[in-house]
């Protein structure tokens, strides 16, 4: 798990690279359980399945934010990789002071950002395109 500390969910500029928003990751309803129970003050990894064509990137790593105002499944924004069966591991943390019950409906819980070189080319007048 590598934090990357309180970053904008949209995008994230380190020089001539950024983040950049492309897909939704969600929950589906799989196996016996409907939904997910989080104690407070505890820690899950929640499995989810990422959404789109996203083969080419199937184990890199991609940039997990919470969407939203993230009060139904809070997110501290994380480095994860992809797995081969476009699935991905994330730790969600119940803060609050009650159980926290996210509900396995199908619903997008997360934005999925990959990292990509940016490159700024000025032409021979001096402007940029």
């Amino acid at each position: 798990f590598s934090p990357v500390g309180s970053i904008s969910a949209d995008r994230y500029e380190s020089g001539s690279k950024k983040w950049f928003k492309v897909t939704s990751v969600v929950l589906h309803k799989k196996g016996k359980l409907e939904q997910i129970t989080i104690q407070p003050g505890r820690t899950m990894k929640v499995i989810a399945t990422v959404t789109g064509p996203l083969k080419k990137y199937v184990g890199n790593e991609v940039l997990v934010t919470q969407m939203g105002g993230g009060y139904e499944c809070p997110i501290e924004p994380q480095i994860r990789r992809i797995c081969e069966n476009e699935c991905i591991g994330f730790d969600v943390t119940n803060i609050g002071h009650a159980t926290l019950v996210i509900e396995k409906a199908s619903q997008a819980v997360a934005y999925l950002s990959v990292w990509a070189t940016v490159r700024m080319e000025e032409d021979m007048r001096g402007g940029m395109y």
